[in-house]
């Protein structure tokens, strides 16, 4: 199956994502990131860091129970972005380069 640049992209990002998640804490640790809040319950970490600009940056890890092929489809279903975006009001394709 040939992926679209839109699709090859979104599953870079995943992938990023997911290597990010098994480098554990030292690595953010040293790039200056602060934990700020854990879930057990829910294994899930969000880290925050300072930016020269002023605007804080946040990072959140958690493992969801589900393959990465089901995961990528609800991301790139731009109609589903209410089920996971908080207080998304909308989200509107502009524009594709296959059915997704």
């Amino acid at each position: 199956m040939k992926r679209s640049g839109a699709q090859r992209a979104t599953l870079a990002a995943l992938l990023l994502a997911a290597s990010a998640a098994v480098h554990g804490d030292d690595a953010v640790d040293a790039a200056g990131w602060q934990l700020r809040q854990e879930d057990a319950q829910t294994e899930t970490r969000v880290w925050t860091r300072e930016q020269p600009e002023g605007l804080p940056e946040f990072r959140a890890a958690t493992i969801i129970p589900a393959r990465l092929v089901s995961l990528a489809a609800v991301l790139l279903d731009a109609t589903r972005t209410q089920d996971w975006v908080f207080r998304a009001r909308e989200a509107v394709l502009l524009s594709s380069d296959g059915p997704t």
